[in-house]
């Protein structure tokens, strides 16, 4: 038989619209078959060709005839290529002398003993698939013998080689023919594989059956040539079937670097897997592939398959029956001994190749080829060979494939916790606000654990790191699963919660807080640290996940100040955030061209009525908001690395006015306020010294003044600042005393040689017993510890007389004057201070406040 098989196409294991079961097609096959059959014969019949040829060969040419079926079948040229597969054979020789010297019902016998030897003997091919070959072959050549009785006229003679000529092309074309459409009925398209069975199949039909035709010529005009004729026809055959082999061989190498390329070209592991399937599947024309990449710890596991091939697949390369065929090399095993394992979804028909998929000697994967289609049965150890090049090149390819995603996943996760780390967190929160129903919730914790920094700088940054690893454990055991939980920052950490209200959002924060709050024991230490949490709701927060992590970021830093635990996300929390940010670079653009003035507030000696100084006082008149709390941008200024411009420019200015001052007549003391930052500052003294001399003022006409939250910041540091600044001849002051936690131990140290009692206190010294007593307490502190005492806030005549009365030593305050500019406490000065206002008016005769024998003693 001569028979060009189409292949399926790739992908064909989709099922097709109106596409039969297995069952249905299985029958109608069988029916097609027997129909062949059933016509072939009728037709022949009705021919009355059940008689013999006009010569009766003996016995021994029917063994010779079935013989040459026999090799017919054995000797067969493939010629494959892609999914397409062409089948040349001999059998046309042996059909063409049937019809020449037998009769039919012979014929049919020699033909079908033939076959059944060789598709069941040597191919073992599956009984359907054999029934339905005998049927063909029965039937088909039935038709050839009524074909040449319709032909044929007469006796024998040159013209009836014609007739065998169309008679054996009919049992070729029909062969073809019903190929195609049982192939079409699995597979569809029968138009098309029609036109490439005419395109392809016709040309080689011609010639094979010219072939026979003149073989059967020869072996009736010379018998004995034609059996010599057999040698250099063999020669020939073997010489063909060679080539075709190393054409096979170079078309297997094009595909192999088809595959290379196409597996270079894939990325990841998932689709290494769909671009294995699908190339095996061409490369090696099988109707099921599977591919199954193992689970590897942070890579999760991919299965890529077409065509029912498996259902119970290996996870990981340690399952127990799998372990022969993934620890050893590429092996074909039966199709019984595979189904057998349960693994078999339906039969495979012939064999199955199973070839594991290593790295470095670690499986990796496991590739399962079944169900070899084209025109072998089965598949051979030539195929061996070339799923051991494939799984080579496979491997490679994954290879890549796992060290890019491995480079992508802790591009994408926290080391140490193995956690998705802030990028991924923003990038998932994003997703889920833009999946998320209108109406339904999406809400944010953000954790942070409170004075992580005394951890690592006292245990160590191994137990910090131990610690972190155990509360994240503790996280995880308390948060519903599928709840995404991210690391943020160094000891910040981020949750993401759907479907939740304000009050479920807080029960979650509070659980996670308590599972924090448990005793954790790392190694010989023991260890309680606490959480802050901070909560953000979507859609009443905001539906960017940029936005939302920075109002639970602030919500977080507000239950730390506030020591609760946790804070859900207001609007009064950050209502003056976007000022304050545009308000940073309007105060480095003052900053730099030096727009921020210095007011100066009078200080008054209660004893002498004179005044003897003034503090200066930074000032912001910004062109659009106009006036800014010095509260408000020196705050911004320390929270943003300004502070220490500020400072020098504050301190330049009040130097420069103290010279200007001196060059006036009038020899006053300026003090000014520094920040804790300032006093955190080694170089502080050293440009105070340096700004002193540029100026030419004394030392002690300079008076810093610092609070006592500023001294306990770093004690050591700040106190080093501290005598530095005196041993330069500068003046101390201890302002707001009173309201901070200092220990009176500390007076005992500090080189201060001034204490200012808080407003707060002066304010109320009249109404408030408890105020007066502290004011009391404070300026005899002051004296004893050999101090001056300044008290600010004085707004009324009564108040001040009542300090004096206390003995306090200086005033300051609305009521003497408020903070003015330089050109107007110029003008203070030479007008007579505070003389209209009468305040002190009956401590000192008038002439006391002649500004022209105003000094600083």
């Amino acid at each position: 038989m001569n028979s060009p098989r189409q292949r399926r196409r790739r992908g064909s294991a989709t099922p097709r619209t109106l596409r039969a079961t297995t069952g249905q097609r299985t029958v109608f096959v069988l029916v097609l078959g027997l129909g062949v059959a059933a016509l072939g014969l009728g037709a022949a019949r009705l021919g009355a060709w059940w008689a013999a040829p006009p010569k009766v060969e003996p016995w021994w040419v029917v063994v010779i005839i079935a013989a040459a079926f026999v090799a017919g079948e054995q000797l067969v040229l493939h010629v494959e290529f892609r999914r397409d597969a062409l089948t040349v054979t001999l059998t046309e020789v042996p059909t063409a002398l049937a019809l020449m010297f037998l009769p039919l019902p012979v014929a049919l016998i020699a033909r079908l003993a033939a076959s059944l030897v060789v598709l069941i003997g040597i191919f073992r091919q599956h009984p359907t698939k054999a029934f339905f070959n005998l049927l063909l072959q029965a039937g088909s050549l039935s038709l050839g013998y009524a074909v040449l009785f319709a032909l044929r006229s007469g006796p024998w003679n040159e013209a009836s080689f014609i007739d065998l000529f169309a008679a054996v092309v009919v049992v070729t074309s029909v062969d073809a023919l019903l190929v195609v459409v049982v192939i079409s009925l699995h597979e569809g398209h029968f138009l098309d594989k029609l036109r490439d069975e005419v395109r392809s199949g016709l040309p080689r039909t011609l010639i094979t059956s010219v072939t026979a035709t003149i073989a059967a010529a020869l072996a009736t005009a010379w018998p004995v040539l034609s059996m010599a004729l057999l040698v250099p026809v063999l020669g020939v055959w073997s010489v063909l079937r060679a080539n075709a082999r190393t054409r096979q061989q170079l078309r297997d190498l094009e595909q192999l670097q088809e595959l290379s390329s196409s597996l270079g070209a894939s990325l990841h592991r998932a689709e290494i897997a769909s671009v294995t399937v699908r190339e095996v599947q061409r490369l090696l024309r099988a109707d099921r592939v599977a591919v199954v990449l193992f689970d590897m710890g942070d890579l999760s596991s991919h299965i890529a398959s077409c065509g029912e091939l498996m259902k119970d697949l290996p996870q990981t390369g340690d399952e127990i029956r799998w372990l022969p065929f993934i620890k050893g090399p590429a092996t074909i095993v039966d199709a019984e001994t595979f189904e057998s394992m349960g693994m078999g979804v339906s039969a495979p028909q012939g064999n199955v190749i199973v070839a594991p998929i290593s790295d470095d000697g670690r499986p990796v994967g496991l590739l399962v080829v079944a169900e070899r289609s084209g025109v072998a049965e089965g598949f051979e150890e030539a195929d061996l060979l070339r799923v051991d090049t494939i799984v080579d090149r496979v491997s490679l390819a994954l290879r890549n494939a796992m060290l890019l995603e491995r480079i992508e996943y802790e591009a994408w996760h926290d080391a140490l916790t193995d956690l998705p780390n802030r990028t991924m967190f923003e990038r998932r929160l994003d997703e889920v606000l833009d999946a998320a129903d209108p109406t339904g919730r999406v809400g944010m914790l953000m954790l942070g654990v409170d004075r992580f920094g005394e951890v690592n700088s006292t245990l160590g940054h191994q137990v910090g790191d131990r610690v972190l690893v155990e509360l994240v454990a503790r996280m995880r055991a308390t948060i519903p699963p599928g709840t995404l939980l991210a690391r943020l920052a160094g000891d910040e950490f981020g949750l993401i919660l759907t479907d939740i209200d304000e009050q479920g959002l807080l029960d979650a924060a509070r659980r996670v807080l308590q599972a924090a709050e448990r005793r954790l024991s790392i190694g010989d230490f023991e260890v309680v640290v606490t959480l802050s949490c901070g909560a953000a709701l979507c859609p009443d927060a905001t539906s960017n996940a940029a936005l939302m992590l920075r109002r639970a970021d602030m919500a977080m830093h507000q239950a730390k100040v506030s020591h609760s635990g946790v804070e859900m996300y207001r609007g009064d929390i950050d209502q003056r955030t976007p000022e304050r940010l545009s308000m940073l670079a309007d105060l480095k653009l003052a900053l730099e061209h030096g727009n921020l003035d210095v007011h100066f507030q009078p200080k008054v000696d209660l004893g002498t009525g004179r005044i003897v100084g003034a503090e200066a006082l930074v000032r912001w008149n910004h062109p659009q908001r106009g006036f800014v709390p010095p509260i408000e941008f020196v705050q911004l200024a320390e929270n943003t690395g300004l502070i220490t411009t500020l400072t020098d420019q504050v301190l330049r200015k009040s130097i420069s006015t103290i010279r200007l001052l001196n060059d006036l007549g009038f020899h006053l003391g300026v003090s000014l306020n520094l920040s804790t930052i300032d006093l955190l500052d080694e170089l502080l003294a050293g440009r105070v010294e340096r700004i002193l001399a540029d100026n030419g003022v004394p030392p002690d006409q300079l008076t810093l003044e610092i609070t006592e939250t500023a001294l306990l910041a770093d004690s050591n540091r700040t106190l080093q600042t501290a005598e530095s600044l005196r041993r330069l001849g500068t003046h101390l002051s201890i302002d707001d005393f009173g309201t901070g936690y200092s220990s009176f131990s500390y007076l005992r140290v500090l080189p201060v040689s001034e204490l200012k009692v808080d407003r707060a206190f002066v304010m109320n010294l009249l109404d408030d017993e408890r105020d007066e007593v502290i004011v009391r307490s404070t300026i005899d502190l002051g004296h004893n510890l050999g101090l001056r005492v300044v008290a600010e806030g004085v707004e009324d005549m009564a108040t001040l007389d009542r300090l004096r009365l206390l003995g306090c030593d200086l005033v300051q305050g609305y009521g003497i004057a408020k903070p003015m500019p330089f050109d107007r406490f110029l003008v203070f000065l030479n007008s007579g201070g505070y003389e209209p206002n009468r305040m002190i008016a009956s401590a000192a005769p008038p002439a006391t406040f002649n500004p022209r024998i105003i000094s600083a003693s």
